[in-house]
């Protein structure tokens, strides 16, 4: 649908619509398939590149999640966090 133009004093453009092959296959509407698409492709490549890096900070997440009890408990009868941190990766590491 072809909705004429109105300029800033009221008279309308009468000129008609652009027909020419490229903008009736090619919309700004038919673009956001191709763009979307590749955006997901984009995504789904960074993910297949970045498995390992991902899966390691995973893990470091959900360690530092199961250690942090831990961590506050011994904190209570040490000077600071970090001693407290640094006692707790020692046992892990003797263990």
């Amino acid at each position: 649908m072809y909705l004429p133009r109105v300029s800033d004093d009221g008279a309308r453009d009468q000129s008609t619509p652009d027909n020419t092959l490229l903008t009736r296959l090619w919309n700004p509407r038919t673009a956001h398939v191709p763009s979307t698409a590749l955006i997901f492709a984009c995504f789904l490549a960074f993910l297949h590149g970045a498995a390992e890096m991902l899966s390691l900070f995973l893990f470091a997440v959900m360690f530092a999640y199961f250690v942090e009890p831990l961590v506050r408990k011994i904190e209570q009868h040490t000077r600071g966090r970090t001693g407290a941190i640094v006692i707790v990766y020692i046992c892990c590491w003797v263990s």
